[in-house]
């Protein structure tokens, strides 16, 4: 007798439901007791059920997540805004059938209705789910979690949604938005102090820091250092109402920075941006700009450093070690050069690319009239020795 075929890819436009018989071959596929793996190295909460029950459900008993219904996707608990790759999903789907040794939709037994059944809402698979729905298909195979607090539920979300995705690929809107959801349910605490508009400093580190355990959690530590700055920044900014740092996404947005405070690029003077990697790198850009096809000895080029996003646990000392003393670290590197050269005193003359200064960047480092211009460096002593000058 032949041995019966499995069927590993269900058509799910033939039929209206999943069967035992569908379940059993997830659980040959993805036994149960694996599915904690899924954590061994990362947060799992107390409470929460280490060997979810695995079994089948009906799509009416869920709820989307703390938002909304299911058919409705314009917002999802780990995501901001509907899953980038729906249509890539739908369609493999179509053409391939729905996959029963892929990891099952992941929810969370929330509650019970008027009638004493349970309800239950998606931690993971929404977009798998919001196709069947639509397709008419009435239950689905599902790990049951029981997870008491809601809190524990967005960072589960937002856990599952990223943990086999690349390092970096997750996406910054997506951890800004599941860290104000839980600051919004005063689900992460920062003691006595208040993310208002009169942070001091000081608190201010501390909420950074604070936050910067929560995302390292929540990203499963996959994100970058400046896209880790970034995203703290911009929640304590929006949260306080206060920018307390400033930041750029590329060079442009420099330029157009300093074009709209008064500082525009001509024939007579050009503002490079530049975001410092080290003296040699700086040196690097002054070959480059030399060697372009459009290099004018006549004009005035002024490298002016910025970072991306300061670090958000210590925005003051990251930017001044990144500008300011990168400045004395490379006039330092320059001047040596020099010597080795045989260059010295009035030997050598003014250069037309200069490091000319810095981005203020840091609230605490300027004053009003310095945060809205740009800040020129300080002429150091053997500098002036040998006429240079900077206006």
């Amino acid at each position: 007798m032949a041995a019966k075929k499995l069927e590993v890819f269900v058509d799910v436009h033939s039929i209206t439901s999943f069967t035992e018989e569908h379940l059993e071959l997830v659980n040959k596929f993805i036994p149960p007791e694996s599915r904690p793996q899924l954590y061994s190295s990362h947060y799992l909460p107390r409470g929460v059920n280490h060997h979810p029950p695995r079994q089948l459900i009906d799509i009416k008993s869920l709820e989307n997540d703390l938002h909304g219904a299911i058919k409705d996707q314009g917002m999802q608990t780990a995501r901001q805004s509907s899953n980038p790759q729906e249509g890539a999903i739908r369609s493999d789907i179509d053409m391939n059938g729905f996959s029963l040794a892929e990891d099952p939709i992941a929810v969370r037994r929330y509650r019970k209705n008027n009638k004493g059944n349970w309800i239950y809402s998606v931690i993971e698979g929404r977009t798998r789910l919001k196709y069947l729905s639509e397709l008419g298909i009435t239950n689905c195979i599902a790990d049951v979690y029981e997870i008491e607090h809601d809190a524990d539920y967005i960072r589960i979300s937002q856990i599952l949604n990223n943990q086999k995705k690349p390092f970096g690929a997750g996406k910054p809107a997506d951890f800004k938005h599941t860290l104000r959801q839980l600051l919004h349910i005063n689900a992460i605490d920062f003691g006595d102090i208040k993310l208002d508009e009169n942070l001091s400093d000081d608190d201010r580190t501390k909420v950074a820091t604070i936050l910067g355990e929560e995302l390292d959690i929540i990203s499963v530590k996959k994100v970058t250092d400046k896209t880790r700055a970034t995203i703290i920044n911009d929640v304590i900014q929006e949260e306080s109402g206060v920018e307390w740092v400033r930041q750029f996404k590329d060079e442009d947005a420099v330029k157009s920075w300093l074009e709209s405070n008064g500082f525009h690029s001509g024939k007579d003077i050009e503002y490079v941006p530049l975001t410092p990697g080290g003296p040699g790198m700086i040196a690097q850009k002054k070959a480059n700009i030399r060697g372009d096809k459009e290099y004018d000895p006549q004009t005035q080029y002024r490298l002016v450093l910025y970072l991306t996003a300061p670090k958000a646990e210590s925005p003051k000392n990251d930017w001044e070690t990144r500008t300011i003393k990168m400045h004395e670290n490379y006039m330092a590197f320059e001047r040596n050069f020099m010597l080795h050269m045989g260059v010295t005193g009035k030997d050598a003359s003014p250069d037309n690319i200069s490091l000319w200064g810095s981005i203020p960047q840091v609230r605490e480092s300027h004053s009003r009239r310095e945060w809205n211009r740009p800040n020129p460096f300080k002429l150091l002593p053997w500098e002036k020795s040998i006429g240079i000058t900077r206006s």
